[in-house]
C-alpha cells in the first residue's frame, strides 16, 4: 500500500510536470513567433542606391561629370611575360589600344562603335562585336567609372563575398546579354571587382580592382588583376591623366605606308587638363578634420589626434626643429616614450583662409595653445600662440586628412 501511493504519487507528478512544460513550450513559442514578427529586418540597398554610393566615392558629381577622357599607361605582366599596355578611353565609346610585348605589338581601336584593328601588314581592318567585347575588357579605370553605361538590367543581390572580402552585389548583363555581377565595398563603396563573361569562349573572367589613385578629385583605378583560365594578367598603371586626348587619338589608321593617323606612343604625354575646384563641401569637411584634431587634444585622446593626420603625414616643428615624417615619428614627438605627463588646458583655432583644389587643399590661421607638465611631482602652465598652416589631403571616401602641419610662436606671447 505505501508502495503503490508512492508510485501513484510520482505518476501524478509527472503528468503535472508534462503539463507545465507543455504549457510553457506553447507560450514561448508565441513569445518567439511575436519576437520575430517585430524584429527589425535590415534592407538590401537597391542596384541604384548601391552604384549611387560607389559613384559618390569615386568623386564628386561634378569631378566625374568634368572627365571627358582617360589616358592609361600600364605596366603588365601575364604568362608570357612583361609588357607594356597604352589606352586611351573616351565618354563617347571611343578607345585606343596599344599593347607592346616582347615579340609583337597590338594596335586597336573602336571609333564611332567600329572596331579596327592593324593586320601583320600594318592595314587597318574591321573587327567584329564580340571582339569589340574583349577590347572594352581592357579599359579597367573608365569601365569602373561608367559601369552604368557599360551594362544594363542592374539587380541588387546582396551580401556576398569576392575574393575574400564582404561585399554588397550587383547583378548585371553586358551589351552583348552575357551575364555579370560587380561587387562593392561595404566600408567605401568603391567597386572592388567585377566578374564577366568571356565574349570568345563564354567562360567567365574575374578582375579584382586592387588599387585607387586620386586624379583630380575622382578616384581611378591604379592596379588590376585578371584571372581566367587559371592564369593570372596583372596591370599597374603608372600613368594616368584626364582630358589629355583629342579626336585625333582615335582616328583609324589608313595604311601600311604611315599616312594614316595612327595614335603616338608620346601621345600621353601631354599636360593634364585638370580643371577641379574645392567645393564648399570639401571646405566643410576640412574644418571638421581641424575640429577633430582639436577636441581630441582636449580631451587627451591621443588615438584621435593621431586619426586626422595621413599615415605618411610630415610635422614641421618651429625653430628649426627638424621634421617628423610618418604617424610613428610624430607620435614619438608629441608622446616621447617615459616622457611627462603633458595636459592641453586651451586650444583655440581660428582660419583665415582655405583654398586648394578637390584633391589637395591648404587651411592657414592663428592658433593659441596652453599646456601643463607633470614632472617630479611638480606642475607648470605653458602656453604660446602663432600661426599655422596645414595642407590636407582628400581620401578615397571623401574625408580629409592632414598631410602637412606647421607652426610658429609668438615670441612676446611664448611662456
Amino acid at each position: 500500500m505505501f508502495e503503490f501511493e508512492i508510485h501513484a504519487f510520482e505518476s501524478a507528478s509527472r503528468r503535472v510536470f508534462l503539463i507545465l512544460a507543455a504549457y510553457l513550450t506553447i507560450v514561448l513559442s508565441g513569445v518567439e513567433a511575436q519576437t520575430t514578427k517585430f524584429q527589425p529586418i535590415a534592407a538590401v540597398p537597391t542596384s541604384a542606391e548601391i552604384l549611387d554610393a560607389g559613384e559618390a566615392a569615386m568623386g564628386t558629381e561634378g569631378a566625374r561629370a568634368s572627365i571627358r577622357s582617360i589616358s592609361a599607361i600600364a605596366a603588365c605582366h601575364g604568362p608570357k611575360g612583361d609588357y607594356e599596355t597604352r589606352i586611351i578611353s573616351d565618354r563617347n565609346g571611343n578607345l585606343s589600344f596599344q599593347q607592346f610585348l616582347s615579340d609583337h605589338k597590338d594596335i586597336e581601336g573602336i571609333l564611332d562603335s567600329r572596331g579596327w584593328q592593324l593586320d601583320e601588314r600594318g592595314r587597318s581592318e574591321s573587327i567584329d562585336a564580340i571582339e569589340v567585347s574583349v577590347l572594352r575588357g581592357h579599359e579597367f579605370p573608365m569601365m569602373a567609372l561608367d559601369l552604368r553605361r557599360r551594362f544594363h538590367d542592374f539587380k541588387s543581390i546582396g551580401r556576398a563575398q569576392f575574393e575574400g572580402q564582404a561585399t554588397t552585389q550587383i547583378a548585371m548583363t553586358d551589351d552583348l546579354g552575357h551575364p555579370a555581377s560587380a561587387y562593392f565595398s561595404l566600408i567605401s563603396h568603391l567597386p572592388v571587382g567585377i566578374i564577366t563573361t568571356n565574349s570568345r569562349t563564354e567562360k567567365p573572367v574575374t578582375i579584382r580592382f586592387d588599387a585607387w589613385r586620386l586624379v583630380c578629385g575622382v578616384n581611378l583605378v591604379s592596379h588590376a588583376t585578371i584571372l581566367y583560365g587559371g592564369e593570372t594578367w596583372v596591370f599597374d598603371f603608372k600613368t594616368l591623366k584626364l582630358n589629355a586626348a583629342d579626336n585625333n587619338a582615335f582616328q583609324i589608321p589608313e595604311a601600311a605606308s604611315g599616312s594614316g593617323s595612327l595614335p603616338s606612343r608620346d601621345g600621353l604625354a601631354q599636360v593634364n587638363r585638370c580643371k577641379c575646384i574645392l567645393t564648399d563641401q570639401d571646405r566643410t569637411a576640412i574644418r571638421s578634420t581641424i575640429e577633430k584634431y582639436r577636441t581630441s587634444w582636449l580631451a587627451g585622446d591621443a588615438e584621435g589626434v593621431m586619426g586626422t593626420f595621413a599615415e605618411d603625414a610630415v610635422l614641421m616643428p618651429p625653430q628649426g626643429i627638424a621634421p617628423a615624417v610618418g604617424r610613428e615619428a610624430i607620435r614619438k614627438y608629441w608622446w616621447p616614450a617615459g616622457g611627462p605627463t603633458t595636459t592641453i588646458t586651451k586650444l583655440n583655432i581660428t582660419y583665415e583662409d582655405i583654398g586648394g583644389e578637390c584633391s589637395t587643399a591648404y587651411a592657414r590661421g592663428r592658433d593659441e595653445v596652453g599646456w601643463i607638465i607633470e614632472e617630479n611631482g611638480t606642475r607648470k602652465s605653458h602656453g604660446n600662440s602663432g600661426t599655422y598652416l596645414n595642407v590636407m589631403r582628400r581620401l578615397p571616401d571623401g574625408s580629409w586628412r592632414i598631410s602637412h602641419h606647421m607652426w610658429d610662436v609668438d615670441p612676446s606671447k611664448n611662456q
